[in-house]
């Protein structure tokens, strides 16, 4: 294996979005010296000493939010369950990949702009005319290799914000330059947010987006005569994109969520720690000597942490106890169930704080 790849496995930038927002939230609770528990799908359990329980699922509350995973998943879907609440949501219809000019005819009666994507969101093209209709089309048939959705949209900018309960924690605005906080925005558009969260059954976290009918980069004062539409509403609101890549950013905003459940739950915790000592077990490993040679590898490039007992292997698994950064653990928990390079992997890793630490 290339020498930079080796590298790059080490590192949080090796991680796809949904390990990334589990290893920040693992992050946050590990600084606070509270015991997790984690398991593929980046799912993270831990409980506090008078054993209330706590539980994420890609940063959604897990007892919360288990009721609106499905309604989720596609747009079109979540969009019924929007409408009937009130909130605005695209016109839209789904199409045969051999059926564009059937699609063409029903964008031109729909106006344009108009957006052509996925059935799920996650890949979308913004068509303004019919020959960038006709080409988005194509490229998404080609991509998805099955049913295309083309949905209404309006003329302006595409905001993202993060939504815990009642609050708006985090905005971001495609193509926006410079931060942008909750405070910027219209106090419409943040309830509109919210009131989309609160009308998916079981939702207490998500990143909804908001199609913004203005041209202002503080998106305030509109003079467009056209209503904002909620184009998505995702249960995991990615981290990274919200932080502008920043990795201190992403772990205040796991924190913050971390307090604001332990604030509902009526929770105390105990102050925040930047360096901790943990003690990892990770079970469900294959092959634990192989585990273990990998293992090793990645503590000892980390370069911030001080192993206190080197990895060793066990039955089924393997033990590590170490000193350094929160994120850092964090980090090691994460990639040991995401896999290293060899395939090597945990199915479930526990992470307790060290004695006396």
């Amino acid at each position: 294996m290339p020498e930079q790849h080796t590298e790059r496995l080490h590192t949080a930038g090796s991680l796809n979005r949904g390990q990334y927002d589990a290893m920040c939230i693992r992050a946050a609770l590990a600084s606070r010296r509270l015991p997790t528990t984690s398991l593929p799908g980046q799912v993270v359990f831990t409980s506090e000493q008078s054993g209330q329980p706590l539980a994420f699922n890609q940063l959604s509350s897990y007892g919360a939010t288990y009721g609106g995973f499905g309604l989720v998943k596609t747009s079109r879907r979540a969009w019924q369950v929007l409408r009937r609440s009130g909130v605005p949501v695209p016109q839209s219809q789904t199409f045969a990949p051999d059926a564009q000019a059937a699609a063409a005819a029903y964008a031109q009666r729909i106006g344009l702009p108009a957006v052509v994507s996925s059935l799920t969101g996650t890949y979308r093209r913004t068509a303004h005319d019919a020959d960038s209709l006709s080409k988005a089309f194509g490229e998404v048939a080609e991509r998805v290799k099955g049913q295309v959705l083309v949905h209404s949209t309006v003329p302006g900018e595409l905001i993202r914000l993060m939504v815990q309960g009642q609050q708006v924690l985090a905005v971001r605005a495609q193509g926006h330059r410079g931060a942008l906080h909750p405070e910027d925005l219209d106090p419409a558009l943040l309830q509109l947010a919210v009131a989309a969260v609160e009308a998916i059954p079981g939702l207490d976290l998500a990143a909804v987006t908001i199609s913004v009918p203005t041209s202002d980069p503080r998106l305030k004062n509109s003079d467009v005569d056209r209503q904002p539409l909620v184009e998505r509403v995702m249960r995991s609101p990615h981290l990274r994109d919200f932080a502008a890549g920043s990795r201190r950013e992403a772990l205040r905003l796991a924190d913050q969520l971390v307090q604001n459940a332990a604030r509902e739950l009526d929770i105390s915790l105990a102050e925040s720690s930047a360096r901790i000592s943990a003690d990892l077990v990770f079970t469900g490993v294959p092959d634990p000597d192989s585990f273990v040679a990998e293992l090793a590898a990645m503590v000892n490039a980390l370069g911030r942490v001080t192993v206190v007992r080197e990895p060793q292997s066990v039955a089924d698994g393997a033990e590590l106890s170490m000193r350094g950064p929160a994120s850092d653990v964090a980090l090691v928990t994460t990639q040991s169930i995401a896999g290293f390079a060899n395939g090597d992997s945990a199915h479930l890793v526990h992470c307790r704080p060290a004695s006396g630490d």
